[in-house]
């Protein structure tokens, strides 16, 4: 492989930080004081990874979405750092270790970070607070008795306490202090010819410096290192981790992450512990969908371009059925995976839809309702056992052309919301109509709907609306009480509860016992705040953004939030 790796750094490095100055930076000082430092937990797609380091009981890779960390004695993935546990930012293209403090450093396009272990909390230096320019670059980490040492791009040399508090500055490195440096990052990649090893599951690895895969489709090897017991331990651009024992002459990939950053949809299979996720967009030209199951730690990925069935990974609605159905709503039509079977059907216009761009999933013990961008449509789930499906176009001339976001079901009403504002379905009296009274949303975008007991909540362009079934009116939503107007993207409401996800402004909670709101924000632990999608999972709440899927223990007993 000889130069191969470090080139690849140094070339990443300077990809992903050429116009730093013109970017607006959201500075993230520490771990947020207020909460412990696993509240926030985001998991992110870290299979593009830029250099690792070893440290006393995980191997640290330096990733596109924060550090991933792998115990090399249990050989199980840790929840990664991230932002939402005070890093200064997902993008790390150098991790190192000091062996004497326990500490952990990184470098970002932005900063330089260390980890107090002792203290169990991130302190980040951002570059122009150190007397840098924003524009620095940061590819070597290294270590003495006394000082952490820095090596930008060019070759230039930074040297800090590294015991932190910042304070770096320039230094010389003479031939004497320099061997008794520990480095990562550039200057401590390992040289020479990795062995060839062999690889199972359709992959085929190169001694060059390379992956590649029944497609022809080829993975640098980023970084490596040799430890005891002759154990390589990589990390690819493009396949995440790999671990190898030259005894054997065999290498494994250490599958983790999510395949694509951007969720917009995301279900939760609470009876498998399995979490389901996809969105929209794609990454250095690839997207799929990630099915994580969090007991086993195993992560699997579906690609349209691996499976000739699924005629769209791009994901806008996820929706787990009665075992052992999965349904998916695409932007080419709706999707169906068998999880029994390992197999998936697509289902079109063709079959009856009344679109082929699928907004929202809504399921019943019965049906599965489709919202599309011209109506809603209808399946029977019994009919699945047969040849060719059942169905309906629900209110085809009231719904024609109009699209529809959101679709909750309350008992035999279906509440949709629309872009023409509010629409129910009566299903046992087959009748239907949209809102129109004054004192609700009408002729309006309603973007999300939620129902809890008697109460149905909207989500609009200003904010939320809820109506009382039990009253029969509108209680003119608590909105009133925000500080300006907000996009709501998507609701869940529950007994104690109301999450409002937001276009630009982070997340909502309305507390119903105190009757107020609580804002969330990326300086709480969201990574970031565009939020997409939420699910309750009781004394958590998952949020799906373009940064990956965050958990959040919201109901801690040593928190008032």
């Amino acid at each position: 492989m000889k130069q191969k790796a470090i080139i690849i750094l140094m070339i990443m490095v300077l990809l992903f930080t050429g116009s730093i100055a013109a970017q607006e930076i959201v500075r993230i000082p520490q771990t947020n004081p207020n909460y412990q430092i696993d509240d926030w937990t985001s998991y992110t797609m870290t299979r593009w990874m830029y250099s690792l380091a070893k440290g006393y009981d995980y191997i640290y890779f330096a990733t596109s979405g924060g550090i991933a960390r792998f115990n090399h004695y249990t050989r199980k993935w840790d929840f990664p750092w991230t932002v939402s546990n005070g890093l200064a930012d997902n993008e790390v293209h150098v991790v190192g270790f000091d062996f004497d403090t326990a500490y952990l450093w990184c470098a970002t396009p932005y900063s330089v970070s260390v980890y107090f272990s002792t203290f169990r909390r991130w302190e980040n230096y951002y570059f122009d607070d150190m007397g840098l320019p924003m524009t620095e670059k940061i590819v070597s980490i290294g270590f003495d008795r006394d000082y952490v040492w820095l090596e930008n791009a060019n070759g230039r040399i930074l040297r800090g306490n590294k015991r932190g508090g910042g304070g770096f500055n320039y230094a010389s490195l003479s031939p004497g202090n320099n061997t008794n440096i520990r480095w990562f990052g550039f200057r401590g990649q390992q040289r020479g010819e990795l062995p060839r090893f062999f690889m199972s599951s359709g992959y085929f690895f190169e001694p060059e410096g390379f992956i590649t895969d029944v497609n022809l489709n080829e993975y640098d090897i980023s970084y490596w290192l040799l430890s005891e017991r002759e154990i390589y331990w990589l990390a690819t651009y493009g396949l995440g981790a790999a671990r190898a024992e030259a005894r054997i002459d065999q290498l494994e990939l250490l599958t983790y992450g999510l395949f694509l950053n951007n969720v917009s949809a995301m279900d939760y299979d609470k009876e498998n512990d399995i979490f389901w996720t996809g969105g929209m967009g794609d990454y250095e030209g690839e997207s799929g969908i990630t099915k994580w199951n969090i007991s086993a730690r195993k992560w699997d990925y579906y690609r349209a371009d691996y499976l000739t069935v699924l005629q769209s990974d791009q994901v806008t609605s996820v929706a787990v059925d009665e075992d052992p159905f999965v349904w998916f709503g695409t932007d080419a039509g709706l999707a169906l995976y068998n999880k029994n079977k390992n197999d998936w059907k697509f289902y079109t216009i063709f079959e009856q839809l009344t679109d082929n761009f699928v907004y929202d999933i809504a399921l019943d013990d019965t049906n599965v309702w489709v919202g599309t961008a011209s109506g809603v449509t209808r399946i029977i789930k019994q009919s699945l056992q047969n040849d060719s499906l059942t169905i309906d176009r629900i209110k085809p001339k009231a719904l024609h052309d109009v699209e529809v976001y959101d679709v909750e079901i309350m008992k035999n009403l279906i509440w949709m919301g629309t872009q023409f504002g509010v629409y129910v379905y009566d299903l046992k009296r087959d009748k239907g109509g949209f809102q129109s009274e004054t004192s609700g949303p009408r002729n309006e975008p309603v973007y999300a709907v939620s129902v809890y007991e008697n109460e149905i909540w909207f989500g609009l362009e200003g904010g939320v609306e809820v109506y009382d079934m039990t009253a029969e009116k509108w209680l003119g939503g608590p909105q009133k009480r925000f500080n300006e107007p907000e996009t709501i993207a998507f609701l869940k409401a529950d007994e104690k509860a109301v999450w409002a996800a937001t276009e630009d402004h982070g997340v909502l909670k309305y507390d119903k016992e105190r009757g107020r709101w609580v804002h969330f924000t990326i300086e709480d632990g969201l990574p970031s705040n565009t939020v997409n999608t939420i699910v309750l999972d009781s004394d958590y709440v998952w949020f799906g953004s373009p940064e990956g899927i965050t958990k959040f223990y919201w109901n801690a007993p040593y928190r008032i939030d």
